[in-house]
Order: structure tokens, then sequence, then C-alpha cells
């Protein structure tokens, strides 16, 4: 089912829980394909600090980090509980794609940030980010979410998800089509 499609951003409800956002960025000011690792990733959520109190990214390796993103406490007022996501990316590279594979990393100890104690780890169960790399220019971003099945995901938390992904995913599309 497709929550939002547009000319520049599409995000598609495959499953109970699971979503898939997709977007094309072209540049030609700058050598995009360069740009895709880790570094990226945290760009996308930097840009977007309105919607984040706290982005760690610990590069492990070449190919592992470790990313713990605190959303700020937007829906306190409405009952909604302060949101964090902690995640070990694995990154794939092939000639035309490069591909990060994230799981959840259950918080036990660690000095590198500190998580509220009302704050709720969102569950889930994998996300796939995949940068088809269309020419030095040109790079198609898709991201697919799967949140664990088991969790029932109602449908006010899932327009703010929404919300939340159009919003991240279409400043995204602006800073990097403008970069120079």
């Amino acid at each position: 089912m497709s929550l939002l499609k547009n000319k520049k951003l599409t995000i598609i409800k495959s499953d109970k829980n699971k979503f898939n956002i997709s977007f094309r960025i072209i540049n030609e000011k700058i050598l995009l394909n360069k740009m895709i690792d880790f570094h990226l990733i945290k760009f996308m959520y930097d840009i977007n600090l309105k919607f984040f109190d706290c982005i760690n990214l610990k590069i492990l390796n070449n190919n592992e980090a470790n990313i713990f993103i605190l959303m700020k406490d937007l829906f306190k007022k409405i009952g909604i509980s302060q949101r964090y996501i902690y995640l070990k990316m694995t990154k794939d590279i092939l000639s035309d794609k490069i591909s990060f594979i994230c799981f959840p990393i259950e918080k036990k100890t660690n000095n590198d940030f500190e998580i509220p104690n009302s704050a709720i780890h969102v569950s889930i169960k994998k996300i796939n980010i995949h940068f088809d790399i269309i020419n030095d220019h040109e790079i198609l971003f898709n991201q697919e979410i799967i949140i664990d099945e088991n969790i029932d995901f109602p449908i006010v938390l899932e327009r703010i998800f929404i919300y939340l992904l159009k919003n991240i995913f279409k400043n995204v599309i602006k800073v990097l089509n403008n970069l120079n």
C-alpha cells in the first residue's frame, strides 16, 4: 500500500510492519558515488536535528559501525514516549550498489551516550539501506524498515512514523540535490 508517492519520494507499506522508502538523488556538482559511507548515513540524520536529540556513530572498521539515534520527545503532550534505536551496521559493496544492513543492538552498558529512563527502544527487526549507483552524479536510494512482527503498530503511531519519514527524507533529498 502506497502511503506517499510523489515525483521525489515514495513511501510504501509492503507488509504489516514493513516500510519501504525510495528516492533519487541527482547532483551534477559532486561525485555522489564517492560520498556513500557510514558518515553519509549519520549526515542524513544530522541535517534533521529538529527530530533528534542524539546521533552517535562509532565506526568499528571499514565495513562495520554502530549507530545510536535518540529522537526528540516530540509527542510527549499526547502521551507518546520518546524513542531510540541502536543498530549495528554492516556495509556491503558491489560494483554498482552499496548496501548497509542494520540489526538492533540491545542496550546494556555504554558510556558513549545516555538514554532517558522513559525512552523506549524501537523494536526494529532489520533495516536494509541500498544505494544503487546509476552514475557518478546519480544514485537511487532504497530503504526497507522491518519492525518486529509481534509489535502492534497502532494507526496513530504509523501516521506519526510516516510523517517523520516524509519530513526527514524530503530534507535529505533537498540537501543532497543542492550540495556544491
